[in-house]
């Protein structure tokens, strides 16, 4: 039954496909074999460009990094994974390697109890995109957002603290940035 899903070539040099259900019989041209040839491989091809990091603040210890009187870059130091090293440890910017469909997270949080919310934006070249904000009087507080963004080479995008915001982070990586390629376009 499995090689019934193969294509089969006619006397008449056109292409026989069993699509979907054995009842369901397509036959195409000649002029179109090369292509279906082609469809029929493309689920089985891999592709090449593998692009996907996660990062937090600290590598290790506690601190806050804020309030500061402007708009600050976040420089996520953990980076357990970085496939495609296209995220900078050293700058906190993620550089689009290939044109694509990317998809990008992002958690910050802090302490409650003090009168500094947390808040960042996520910023593609220096188009603030999205924000994530909170403030919480008392025990610790979160928020995330996520976004996909079209990129083309070159792109970058990076995490921005808001002014007069804090975060906190320690040992057990409360604000991270993530981010992976969809698929190339």
């Amino acid at each position: 039954m499995a090689s019934a899903f193969l294509p089969t070539r006619l006397l008449n040099d056109s292409v026989s496909v069993l699509c979907c259900t054995p009842c369901l019989l397509l036959t195409f041209t000649s002029l179109d074999s090369a292509f279906w040839a082609l469809m029929l491989r493309f689920p089985y091809q891999q592709i090449k460009e593998k692009v996907a990091f996660s990062a937090g603040l600290l590598v290790g210890g506690d601190s806050n990094i804020g309030p500061l009187p402007s708009d600050t870059t976040l420089i996520y130091k953990h980076v357990p994974t970085n496939i495609g090293n296209a995220y900078n440890p050293n700058t906190g910017v993620f550089t689009a390697p290939v044109r694509g469909a990317y998809h990008f997270q992002w958690w910050v949080g802090a302490r409650g109890g003090n009168s500094h919310a947390s808040g960042a934006w996520l910023v593609k070249n220096s188009e603030n995109v999205f924000m994530a904000w909170e403030q919480q009087n008392q025990h610790f507080g979160c928020a995330s957002n996520g976004v996909t963004l079209l990129l083309e080479v070159g792109d970058v995008v990076f995490v921005r603290l808001v002014a007069n915001t804090l975060v906190y982070d320690n040992a057990h990586h409360h604000n991270t940035f993530s981010g992976h390629l969809l698929f190339p376009m």
